[in-house]
């Protein structure tokens, strides 16, 4: 994306039961960005492969908040960061039944952590689904370009347009066509 950050990220590591204390988040939640990352791994070996899965998805975080001044989307966060953590498996039909069924809410939530744990997987699936898409219709450069908009201060609908040459609004009903023709 050739996104950087402008400054060190602070890491703190929790046990498994002073993270879950303190955030107050569901048990598969597996970290926290606020201006620092939090995690619940404080036992677990820095060199395994969930410890860097882990890591990435957070500091994919860091840097969309700070190269967006806070105005990333919900989904644009939970999808980038599935992405460089290395997240590719999706239901497609599943996620295209809930889509067209009205069974999640909209991509555009606020929160993930707000509905059901169930409803929450579907959206971050949708979201990672979202960034396949764009990536695949235009490329991260397009992707890059709406996150460096949104930064300068343009607004949302604005940047996305720009960068992606279709309305902002209809990113939902372009998702059930794009799952649609792959199942």
């Amino acid at each position: 994306l050739s996104l950087f950050l402008e400054r060190k990220i602070k890491v703190i590591l929790y046990t498994d039961k002073e993270f879950y204390d303190i955030t107050g988040f569901p048990p598969w939640i597996g970290g926290a960005y606020d201006g620092a990352i939090h995690l619940p791994l404080a036992s677990v070996n820095p060199e395994s492969d969930i410890f860097k899965r882990v890591i990435k998805h957070e500091l994919t975080h860091a840097i969309l908040h700070n190269s967006t001044r806070g105005r990333c989307p919900t989904w644009l966060h939970e999808g980038l960061a599935q992405y460089f953590e290395g997240e590719r498996s999706l239901n497609e039909k599943k996620l295209y039944d809930a889509l067209e069924k009205g069974n999640i809410p909209s991509i555009n939530s606020p929160s993930f952590l707000i509905v059901e744990r169930e409803k929450s997987i579907l959206l971050y699936e949708i979201s990672l689904m979202a960034v396949i898409f764009l990536k695949e219709r235009g490329s991260m450069g397009a992707i890059s370009n709406f996150i460096k908009k949104m930064g300068e201060g343009e607004h949302i609908e604005n940047a996305f347009f720009e960068s992606f040459l279709f309305p902002y609004n209809d990113l939902t009903e372009r998702l059930k066509d794009y799952l649609r023709k792959k199942i």
